[in-house]
């Protein structure tokens, strides 16, 4: 090969790693908002047995995620039945997030997480507690490829390993034209 068509090489392979690096990190960029972690907390307070009590608010969900991880501990003396509810604002059905599996989708969107206790038996004055998160991680039919990744960073690793091989192309293409003028002029010395 000559020294023209390896320079020819390594630039055109410098720009394609590059192009990658680009894609690789716009990607990382539009994926941030995942994983994202739902607290589940509420507390209950100077409540009898047969009382209800509910709270609720808005969660918004940015890209269609999948759920990676549940943890939710009721805590509390006596009996009371919880329920926790992911409904999306637009409608349609809701997601119990107390038995929810690992792998369940969730579309993007908008939704009210409620969460519920009814208390069958409990002593005056005590109190009943859910805690817990729910976490959720890109589903892959958004922007982002499935990666079988629950974070960006194998891909921010990825990019910064592609840029580095790029950089060291440059570098052996430099060296290599240097050592070939460096040759040429020690043979036109000889001759």
């Amino acid at each position: 090969m000559t020294t023209s068509r390896v320079r020819a090489l390594s630039i055109a392979l410098v720009a394609l790693l590059a192009s990658a690096c680009l894609v690789v990190g716009m990607s990382a960029a539009e994926a941030s908002s995942l994983p994202q972690s739902v607290p589940l907390r509420a507390t209950f307070v100077d409540m009898f047995p047969g009382d209800s009590a509910h709270q609720a608010w808005t969660v918004d969900i940015p890209n269609d995620a999948r759920v990676a991880k549940t943890d939710v501990v009721a805590t509390g003396p006596g009996v009371a039945h919880w329920t926790a509810t992911l409904c999306p604002r637009a409608g349609g059905p809701c997601v119990d997030l107390l038995a929810v599996g690992t792998g369940t989708v969730i579309d993007a969107g908008a939704y009210d997480l409620g969460i519920g206790v009814t208390l069958v038996s409990i002593d005056p004055g005590q109190s009943q507690s859910l805690d817990g998160r729910i976490t959720l991680v890109e589903s892959g039919g958004g922007s982002l490829a499935m990666t079988g990744a629950d974070s960006v960073v194998p891909l921010l690793l990825a990019a910064a390993a592609a840029c580095a091989l790029g950089l060291l192309l440059v570098v052996l293409a430099r060296r290599r034209r240097d050592d070939d003028d460096d040759t040429s002029l020690s043979n036109g010395a000889r001759s």
